[in-house]
């Protein structure tokens, strides 16, 4: 387990060394379509190493209790979250009752994978 608490930090670490590395040296006037995409990719995957490592440091009993492959599949939904977000804002097209959708979407994914995640 602790080889992959290892990975887990490295992959944090390395993303959002790569999250800098592009935010720093393009702009999404340069990059085109591609690039922007390239960051939301990574920012997606900055968010999920995020998730991953705060579920293991602060996660209570009732979330550590999951089955690995749901406690999985639900890091990997709430970390499209803020990268939805960002794309909103990105975009010029997030209002407040936005926030509010995307908080009630996250809060039923918690709901369902830990209702859905009993061994």
């Amino acid at each position: 387990m602790k080889w992959i608490k290892n990975h887990i930090a490295l992959g944090w670490a390395a993303s959002g060394l790569l999250l800098a590395l592009i935010l720093v040296s393009t702009s999404p006037g340069r990059v085109g379509p591609q690039g922007v995409t390239l960051f939301f990719g990574v920012f997606y995957t900055w968010s999920f190493f995020s998730f991953a490592l705060l579920s293991g440091l602060l996660a209570p009993k009732r979330l550590k209790s999951l089955k690995q492959s749901s406690h999985f599949f639900m890091i990997a939904s709430l970390a499209a979250v803020p990268t939805f977000v960002l794309a909103l804002q990105s975009l010029g097209q997030l209002a407040l009752r936005d926030v509010f959708i995307v908080l009630s979407l996250a809060l039923l994914i918690i709901f369902y994978w830990t209702k859905r995640g009993y061994n």
